[in-house]
């Protein structure tokens, strides 16, 4: 691509999107990127997840993958985000979090409060692995 051929700079806009709003958007999908390091290097998988209570609740298999975090970790980051190509907007939440097990009666608690369905992939999936943010950040890019 030459210069002459890119869309002019400075047409678009950026913003930030506070905690309160990034809350309400996780709430609005149902798949996220969920992204840590294992001994193999870092890892970035799309999990199925709820909001519950200030907390992202993400059912795994054990042995997996994901079911590492159950050990707990503090360096886990967890993605959201929608785009349009036709009307040229999107958003992104990023949340970084404390991973661990989610005690029985919690995670009990955060699935029946849901009204989302369950697990897309198949397996037993009866881990439950709980996020705890540290922090939540977004932002909403337009080209209008």
């Amino acid at each position: 691509m030459t210069e002459s051929s890119r869309e002019p700079r400075g047409k678009g806009t950026l913003a930030p999107i506070d905690e309160a709003e990034a809350w309400q958007l996780l709430d609005t999908t149902t798949v996220g990127r969920l992204g840590f390091t294992t001994d193999e290097g870092i890892v970035i998988l799309p999990v199925n997840f709820i909001v519950h209570e200030g907390h992202i609740y993400v059912r795994t298999e054990p042995g997996s993958t994901v079911a590492a975090l159950a050990h707990g970790r503090d360096d886990v980051a967890f993605e959201v985000d929608y785009h349009s190509d036709l009307n040229q907007f999107g958003w992104s939440v990023l949340v970084h979090a404390q991973a661990a097990e989610a005690e029985p009666d919690e995670a009990e608690r955060a699935i029946a409060g849901s009204r989302r369905l369950g697990p897309w992939a198949p397996g037993d999936r009866t881990l439950v692995i709980v996020l705890t943010p540290g922090s939540i950040t977004g932002r909403r890019v337009s080209l209008h």
